[in-house]
């Protein structure tokens, strides 16, 4: 029979496309605002609890979200498959929970708790926001609309963080108050999509692929303006999968873990610089403001880099971008330490900096969600995004604790060569992975193949 879900992946970008992708960007709005807010008040909390901004204390501080977030991503990934919409609008209340909590706090430990289960939602958003995005996106702009669901939103968020702080400070003279203020408002975006995403449809790819549910696929498509021809009731049962996941994690284990290692790569890079850019990285460029730090290199670089992922990714392909984008990382830290070596000014760092390594970053890292996102099946998307996800926030969670201990014991240099080198082996492995540019995610993922090679 035709592919049924052709008028879906066929259809052009409208304003349905973009009202799933601002929905649904929310909780990556959250998650850049979140992590970026905590980096650049670091030191008023740690001034409050009495620790170092290079102690273990603040690696804790800083990362708890991130282990809430592996917990939420492994347990979510698994939950998805129970229904895309069930737990849409759950994730975004837990993570406001968690956000609005942090107000409140009156010792570390409590902050700690408060962001934990913040991250919790930021882990389920991460795992069902991309699924549904992907799952209505065309096959020409899916590429685009997860970048700016994902990409173009972080950074938006990251800069609201840092402009938060910029304002905030002006109005209000209590330090206490003022980074209570700072992370609680990542709150207000979370609560404001929770009534919105419990009304969104639930996808047809898992109504037919999953449920079964022959009628309301056929709604779904009425809906979309679609009245599906594809195939008699029968038909379009057999297209349900039947698989156990443990079939399907065996018939797709080599992408997954590809992709796995590519978010464990990224997560260490990436986080490192977003925890640790506007305190320890800011100081080797002369900036002393960690606010002004994040929005200058967000604005600069970060968000022109977004937006070029953005144009080019159903352009020149995934894989491309992914090769490039970590091998450019990788010359960048290199070329900053040489320049730095070298006795480069603070400006020509922070320009060698932005350019190479901060426009280059934003390649892998909105391009790897599009790749998890096509490269598995419809009843593997969900379990496989989330290990991705848990994988990445494992990494990130991990890597800060090992960039203090490397930093105090061997110093700045030595420990931002090694993370270089790290990046590095992230273009190798993207190498191995196949091109999905412009497939629907039947034919990306292979889907029908695998289903006759089992039969």
């Amino acid at each position: 029979m035709n592919n049924p879900f052709k008028d879906v992946e066929d259809v052009k970008m409208n304003k349905f496309h973009w009202k799933t992708v601002l929905i649904a960007g929310t909780g990556s709005f959250t998650d850049g605002y979140d992590l970026t807010s905590v980096a650049i008040v670091l030191g008023l909390i740690a001034k409050d609890f009495s620790f170092s901004v290079s102690s273990n204390q603040a690696a804790l501080l800083t990362s708890s979200a991130l282990l809430g977030t592996i917990v939420g991503a492994f347990l979510f990934g698994y939950l998805v498959n129970m229904g895309r919409k069930k737990f849409y609008g759950f994730d975004a209340l837990i993570l406001a929970i968690g956000a609005a909590a942090q107000f409140f706090v009156q010792d570390y430990w409590q902050l700690v708790a408060a962001r934990f289960v913040l991250g919790i939602g930021v882990g389920a958003d991460y795992v069902i926001s991309p699924l549904i995005v992907a799952e209505y996106a065309n096959r020409y702009d899916r590429g685009k609309l997860i970048t700016f669901g994902w990409s173009v939103m972080w950074l938006i968020g990251a800069v609201t963080a840092g402009l938060s702080l910029l304002i905030l400070r002006n109005f209000v003279s209590d330090s206490s108050t003022l980074w209570r203020l700072v992370l609680a408002l990542g709150a207000v975006p979370a609560l404001l999509v929770v009534y919105f995403r419990r009304r969104f449809p639930e996808t047809p790819y898992y109504v037919l692929r999953i449920r079964g549910d022959v009628e309301e696929y056929k709604r779904l498509m009425k809906e979309l303006g679609k009245e599906t021809t594809s195939g008699d009731r029968s038909e379009l049962l057999a297209l349900v999968d039947g698989r156990p996941l443990v079939v399907l994690f065996k018939r797709y284990y080599m992408p997954l873990v590809i992709v796995s290692a590519m978010f464990f790569i990224y997560g260490v890079i990436s986080y490192v610089n977003i925890l640790f850019g506007p305190t320890v990285l800011a100081k080797q460029i002369g900036i002393t403001d960690p606010a002004v730090y994040q929005v200058a290199m967000n604005l600069a670089f970060a968000i022109p880099g977004s937006f070029l992922n953005f144009a080019l990714v159903d352009r020149v392909g995934r894989k491309v971008l992914l090769v490039a984008g970590f091998a450019l990382m990788s010359i960048g830290i290199f070329a900053f330490l040489l320049a730095k070596g070298a006795g480069a000014n603070a400006v020509t760092l922070f320009l060698i900096y932005g350019l190479i390594y901060t426009v280059a970053s934003q390649l892998p890292g909105a391009t790897l969600r599009v790749s998890a996102a096509e490269v598995f099946p419809t009843k593997l998307r969900g379990p496989a995004n989330g290990i991705g996800e848990g994988v990445n926030r494992f990494a990130a969670f991990s890597a800060s604790f090992i960039f203090v201990n490397l930093l105090n014991a061997y110093g700045f240099n030595f420990t931002m060569a090694v993370l270089g080198a790290i990046t590095g082996a992230g273009a190798v492995l993207a190498l191995l992975l196949w091109e999905t540019k412009l497939k629907g995610l039947e034919e990306a993922s292979g889907e029908r193949i695998a289903e006759r090679e089992v039969v």
